[in-house]
């Protein structure tokens, strides 16, 4: 029986940091634009390349955290593919659900980082998911999935079918851009079935297609579609989250930035973590400020990620710092 089976895809980041480009935003917006010098060659400081991916994130964040976890995703039958199933072995990740595509590539990205932020070029290969035959778990976590998932609608339709048909297991579900995209009444769907469902701010507004609301609205239409959980992140203002019965807020934890790539997906994973731990939704939010303060100290997304020793210890340490009734 497993803990978490996490689904979604994977990829390889090629990551390129550098300092020679400038930064324009449009004035009190925050449109911006990374400028770099057209048809020259740009000097990099440091190259480094990272297992990545919105799922393999959470699979490698929540091995760490001593959940039992596997990892449905497709790869391509190259010497990226074998190279992500290595890495997931490696993290003590079930790769039972992996699959090995012959004649296709697996999913790459270049990440650009200047000065903490990250622009990302993305290739994603053709995939044709279809729900595997599972063994028991605890938790399902549904995260990003490329757009030329030919059965992307198919895949979360047998998904909420399988999760009607199999109440004991949560879902976590924080859906990545082409997810946002479903039917409304799809989502609708599988947000009824969810225990956690996280997103930034941003992705709130898409997805309820409102603007400049307040967060306690955002909140509370979630719950009308039956999720549990909410948790809503707002890059420096923190995190706020809501069980339906209370709201909560919760200050990013201190620490110096080097990084934010994979700040979302471990702030999300160590709130389910700390779920699956019994921890009420206010400690979980601090579980997850915490995770994500580790993986900005790092450039890439998993060198950061925390165990469960190290996050105790921190949070021993931290005993102050809390989620407060966010009114």
């Amino acid at each position: 029986m497993f803990d978490m089976i996490t689904m979604g895809d994977v990829t390889i980041d090629n990551y390129f940091i550098f300092q020679d480009a400038s930064v324009q935003c449009k004035l009190k917006k925050r449109d911006c634009v990374l400028q770099l010098r057209y048809a020259d060659k740009i000097a990099v400081e440091k190259f480094d390349k990272f297992t990545a991916g919105n799922a393999a994130n959470n699979a490698i964040g929540s091995a760490r955290l001593g959940m039992k976890t596997a990892l449905y995703a497709e790869v391509g039958n190259d010497t990226s593919g074998k190279e992500l199933i290595q890495t997931m072995r490696k993290e003590k990740v079930n790769t039972q659900y992996m699959k090995q595509n012959k004649d296709q590539q697996t999913n790459i990205s270049a990440v650009l980082s200047f000065q903490g932020e990250r622009t990302i070029m993305v290739y994603h290969a053709e995939r044709d998911y279809k729900l595997p035959q599972l063994t028991k778990t605890q938790w399902i976590y549904l995260t990003s999935m490329g757009p030329h998932n030919k059965q992307l609608k198919g895949f979360h339709k047998e998904c909420n079918e399988y999760i009607e048909k199999h109440t004991e297991i949560k879902v976590g579900f924080n859906p990545g851009t082409h997810q946002m995209k479903l039917p409304k009444n799809m989502l609708k769907d599988t947000c009824s079935n969810t225990e956690c469902l996280s997103l930034n701010v941003e992705e709130a507004e898409q997805i309820l297609n409102k603007k400049n609301k307040s967060i306690h609205e955002y909140l509370e239409e979630f719950h009308t579609w039956g999720v549990k959980m909410v948790v809503i992140t707002d890059g420096p203002k923190g995190s706020y989250g809501s069980n339906g019965l209370q709201s909560f807020h919760c200050k990013i934890f201190p620490a110096p930035i080097v990084d934010r790539l994979g700040c979302g997906d471990s702030y999300t994973t160590a709130v389910i973590a700390a779920l699956h731990n019994k921890q009420p939704l206010q400690e979980a939010m601090v579980w997850g400020s915490i995770n994500s303060a580790s993986v900005i100290q790092y450039f890439g997304p998993q060198p950061g990620l925390l165990t469960k020793n190290a996050l105790t210890r921190i949070r021993n340490n931290n005993k102050k710092f809390k989620a407060n009734v966010y009114a």
